[in-house]
C-alpha cells in the first residue's frame, strides 16, 4: 500500500476509498483489504475515469491517407453501395487489382411474352398502316387531280361554243357585206350604167378633195354610192344626197361616214330624168328640200 500512496492520483482513490470505507467515525482510515467489494467498485471507477481523460485533450485531425485507406477497403466490398458517399472520381486513388471487384455478365431482365408479342404484332402493323395512309392519300390526290381535269374540260367546252357562235355571227356579217359588194359591183359593171362623179365645186371645205360617184343602174332600181376623200359630218348633222330634175332637187337618200365607209339611209329610187347629183350637208335625219350649200355637185353623167 506504500507505493499507492506515493502516486497522487492513486492517493486520491485511495481518498475515496477510506470515504467509502468509514463506518466508525471520521478520524478512521482504515483501508480495506484487496478482496473487499468496496475496494473493487473503487478501482473500476478509477479505471473508467482514466479513459475519459482522452476527451478532454484538444482534437487533432486525422492522417490525410487514412480516410483513402479506408474508402478503399470500403470499395472492395461488391456488396455495398456507396455511390452516395464517394467523393469524385478524381479524388480516389485506383483501387488495387487484388481488391476490384470480379466482371459479372447480368443478362437484362426480358419482358414478359405476351409484352414482347404485343410489340412484335405493333411493329407488324406499322407498315401496313403507312401503306394503307400512302394509299388514301394517293386516291384523294387522284380524285383531285380527275375534278381539275373534268372543270377544265367543262370551261373549255364553254369557251368552244362561245367562239363558235361568236365565229358564226362573224360569218353572217361577211356574208351580208359579200352579198352586198356582189349585187354593187353587178350594178356599176351592167351596161348600160350611168355614173355621176361629184366634185367640191368651190374647192375648200370638208369635200374639198373628196371623190364621190353615184351609180345608177338602167333599170333604176338601187343606186350605189361609192366615197373617198370626203371628212365627217359634223355632229348632230350628216349628208343628203339630191337627185336634179332639171332646176328641182329631189331627196335621194342621207349617208354618214364609219371609218371612212358611206353607211347609206332612207335610200329613194331615182327619179325619171336624173340630169345631175347633188350633196349638201343637212340636219340628222334629212330634210325635204336643201337648206345648206351644194359641197359635191355633178352636171355630166357619164354613161357606160
Amino acid at each position: 500500500m506504500t507505493e499507492l500512496h506515493d502516486d497522487p492520483e492513486e492517493g486520491a482513490a485511495l481518498a475515496v476509498l477510506d470515504g467509502f470505507g468509514r463506518l466508525d467515525s471520521p478520524d478512521e482510515t482504515s483501508v480495506p483489504e484487496p478482496g473487499d467489494q468496496v475496494e473493487e467498485v473503487l478501482r473500476r471507477l478509477f479505471t473508467e475515469a482514466t479513459g475519459l481523460l482522452p476527451y478532454a485533450l484538444a482534437p487533432a485531425p486525422p492522417p490525410a491517407s487514412l480516410r483513402g485507406r479506408l474508402l478503399t477497403s470500403i470499395v472492395g466490398d461488391a456488396t455495398q453501395e456507396i455511390g452516395h458517399l464517394l467523393s469524385p472520381a478524381a479524388a480516389l486513388p485506383p483501387p488495387s487489382p487484388a481488391l476490384a471487384a470480379p466482371s459479372v455478365d447480368v443478362e437484362p431482365p426480358r419482358p414478359p411474352l405476351e409484352l414482347r408479342h404485343a410489340r412484335q404484332a405493333r411493329a407488324r402493323r406499322w407498315p401496313a398502316r403507312l401503306a394503307a395512309a400512302a394509299a388514301l392519300v394517293a386516291v384523294a390526290g387522284l380524285g383531285l387531280w380527275i375534278a381539275f381535269l373534268q372543270s377544265e374540260l367543262r370551261s373549255n367546252r364553254v369557251r368552244l361554243a362561245s367562239a363558235e357562235r361568236e365565229w358564226k355571227a362573224d360569218a353572217e356579217l361577211h356574208r351580208a357585206a359579200l352579198a352586198r359588194l356582189e349585187s354593187s359591183l353587178q350594178r356599176v359593171t351592167a351596161a348600160a350604167v350611168t355614173i355621176f362623179p361629184l366634185r367640191c365645186p368651190t374647192g375648200r371645205g370638208p369635200a374639198a378633195s373628196a371623190r364621190v360617184y353615184v351609180y345608177v343602174p338602167p333599170d333604176r332600181s338601187q343606186w350605189e354610192l361609192a366615197v373617198h376623200g370626203l371628212a365627217a359630218e359634223p355632229p348632230g348633222r350628216e349628208y343628203q344626197v339630191w337627185f336634179l330634175v332639171g332646176d328641182r332637187p329631189r331627196s335621194a337618200g342621207c349617208f354618214h361616214l364609219e371609218d371612212g365607209r358611206a353607211v347609206l339611209a332612207m335610200q329613194e329610187k331615182p327619179p325619171p330624168g336624173v340630169t345631175g347629183v347633188a350633196v349638201t350637208i343637212e340636219p340628222k335625219g334629212g330634210s325635204p328640200r336643201p337648206t345648206g350649200e351644194m359641197i359635191l355637185v355633178a352636171h355630166q353623167p357619164v354613161h357606160l
